[in-house]
């Protein structure tokens, strides 16, 4: 019943935002029928556009054939507290310091720099090497593929 209920959101948020900005991130759906639900834009959401698409769907799933008798609708973007999931994600923090976990359970930080199909680049912090008379500071360049990623977070810098 979850999977329908999560398949029904989906199905009404492409059908009305899939040629736009917006995109679906995440839905969650927890035992006591609260239903969160995740969405981005390319240039920012905004809290009336949040309350749109609550109501879109709120208004979709009431005239579904009681999915839910009872309800809580949730609708917000992500926050920076929870991993990128979607490619769209990566291109928006392009430049944003990231924290990378691989499936081997590695981590990977660095400055975010290029996102494309298949992998993303980051910029690792430099390194110190001591050389006859001064340090030199040599930056290194890393590609991860999407396939390698387990989760990644931007990291808040100050």
């Amino acid at each position: 019943m979850m999977e329908a209920i999560s398949q029904k959101i989906s199905d009404l948020f492409n059908n009305k935002y899939a040629h736009t900005s917006i995109f679906l991130v995440d839905i969650q759906i927890q035992n006591d029928n609260k239903i969160l639900v995740f969405a981005d834009s390319d240039t920012g959401l905004s809290i009336d556009k949040c309350v749109e698409i609550s109501r879109y769907i709120s208004s979709g799933l009431d005239q579904t054939e009681s999915i839910l008798e009872d309800y809580a609708l949730e609708v917000s973007s992500p926050g920076l507290n929870q991993a990128l999931k979607e490619k769209r994600q990566y291109k928006k923090n392009v430049g944003r310091m990231v924290s990378v976990t691989l499936n081997d359970g590695s981590v990977e930080q660095g400055r975010l720099l290029l996102v494309d199909d298949n992998n993303i680049m980051i910029e690792q912090a430099p390194i110190s090497i001591k050389g006859r008379k001064a340090k030199k500071e040599k930056v290194t360049f890393k590609n991860i593929e999407f396939d390698q990623i387990s989760m990644t977070k931007v990291e808040v810098t100050f």
